[in-house]
């Protein structure tokens, strides 16, 4: 970047593209980061996680757990057992 900001020229597009790959790498690894931090179940999550999910990683057994009371609240039923 210094590159392009000592020319005799300043040269913006290449200085605005740089910042722009920035920022957006700058955002995957904050994704990444908070999605690789420790998870604590709760005790109805952890129940959730030993009956059947320990093939997936906590923190999707948690996003199952939360999807699944926002839909109970909702009063949506999905499934073949719905009329």
């Amino acid at each position: 970047m210094p590159y392009f900001l000592l020319q005799h020229t300043v040269l913006w597009p290449p200085i605005l593209w740089a910042v722009v790959f920035t920022a957006i790498n700058l955002y995957q690894i904050s994704r990444i980061y908070l999605e690789r931090r420790p998870v604590v179940l709760s005790d109805d999550e952890q129940r959730l996680y030993d009956l059947g999910f320990q093939i997936a990683a906590p923190a999707r057994v948690r996003l199952v757990d939360a999807r699944g009371r926002v839909e109970k609240r909702r009063g949506r039923r999905k499934g073949p057992d719905r009329g």
